[in-house]
């Protein structure tokens, strides 16, 4: 062996010796930190297929088509009516013969229910618009009590466009489903106005609450109204019989 190459291995000797020597002294710290910096980035992808088996007793299937064209108006007024003072009215519950004015306004462009009590497949279109196809409707309801004395009122005006009802109270649990499809477009001027003007009661001051419960006035507009119950029919539910195999 040259005198150069046994340098050369005790040099390498030398830099393990340093090495190991660092390393044991490195267990003499007791408390390490780090300190981490990371961007991470996670996808996830799901993938789920769910299989529905049914057995209904029935099927309500049906397509509705409505198309309305045009205005529709409705209104109802009273005017000017009285009753003679009773002193009933005074006592601290209303009388069962107390006099009640009621009023009422309303105006439906296209409307449809659906009820069943078996699985519903439906199919709805209801159009709503003026005479031209470019051109709107109109759906006024007004309702208007004026010149009452000595008599409760209730007042109300309601101006709908379209509208669909579907109720599905089902028996069995394989009938507990509805699908359909809805379409409805309005093009029109949907309104409503109740008023209750110039009502006087006499002694109703003294019944419990305030003198303004004894007048009622609501008003209803809608454009487009869409509504789907799907429930338990009264009574328990019947789960389907299933036949057993042989």
């Amino acid at each position: 062996m040259t005198r150069e190459l046994c340098k050369t291995l005790a040099a390498g000797c030398g830099a393990i010796a340093i090495m190991a020597t660092m390393g044991t002294a490195a267990q003499a710290f007791d408390e390490v930190n780090w300190i981490w910096n990371a961007d991470v980035v996670t996808t996830v992808e799901t993938s789920t297929t769910v299989t529905t088996e049914l057995e209904p007793t029935g099927l309500n299937q049906a397509e509705n088509e409505q198309e309305m064209r045009g205005t529709i108006s409705s209104g109802s007024t009273i005017d000017e009516f009285g009753s003679l003072p009773d002193l009933a009215v005074l006592d601290p519950v209303v009388p069962s013969d107390t006099t009640m004015i009621e009023s009422d306004a309303q105006s439906m462009g296209n409307s449809a229910s659906i009820n069943s009590a078996v699985q519903i497949n439906y199919d709805s279109s209801q159009i709503f618009a003026g005479l031209d196809p470019d051109t709107a409707g109109s759906v006024n309801a007004d309702s208007s009590v004026t010149n009452v004395t000595n008599a409760m009122v209730d007042t109300s005006a309601m101006a709908v466009a379209n509208s669909l009802t579907v109720n599905l109270d089902y028996v069995t649990t394989d009938d507990a489903i509805a699908i359909g499809n809805n379409v409805q477009s309005t093009l029109a001027d949907v309104s409503a106005m109740s008023s209750a003007e110039t009502v006087s009661i006499t002694g109703l001051s003294l019944l419990s609450g305030s003198e303004s419960q004894s007048v009622k006035s609501a008003a209803t507009a809608v454009g487009n109204n869409f509504s789907v119950d799907v429930q338990q029919a009264e009574g328990p539910v019947v789960d389907p019989v299933v036949p057993l195999l042989p």
